[in-house]
């Protein structure tokens, strides 16, 4: 997933990328991620502990909704590629917000 994410970055920042990576990338984010769910999901039912139990599956219910924001986010940005007059620094903001949820979700997993 960390190589996905610098994969994003590159596409965004580096300006080489096209709108169709940069949506491939995110729906490949968004599946590794869904990944990342189910087996949190599994190793939950496992737990003896209810209290770690109950905090997985919090983080599990994270995981899905910060990357559905990632992936609207980053659509939004392929359809601003290209277009040199647009400020998106705030856009840029909110995808490095929604990378670092995403990856302390999924760390908070492990």
């Amino acid at each position: 997933m960390a190589l996905l994410m610098a994969e994003m970055s590159r596409l965004v920042r580096g300006g080489s990328g096209t709108k169709r990576a940069l949506i491939q990338c995110a729906k490949d984010i968004a599946k590794a991620s869904d990944e990342v769910t189910r087996l949190a999901k599994e190793v939950a039912k496992q737990c003896t502990d209810k209290r770690i139990r109950t905090n997985l599956l919090q983080v599990c219910e994270r995981i899905p909704t910060i990357s559905t924001q990632l992936k609207i986010l980053s659509t939004v940005k392929a359809t601003m590629l290209g277009r040199t007059n647009i400020s998106d620094e705030e856009s840029e903001q909110v995808r490095a917000c929604c990378f670092w949820l995403l990856a302390s979700s999924v760390c908070a997993t492990s």
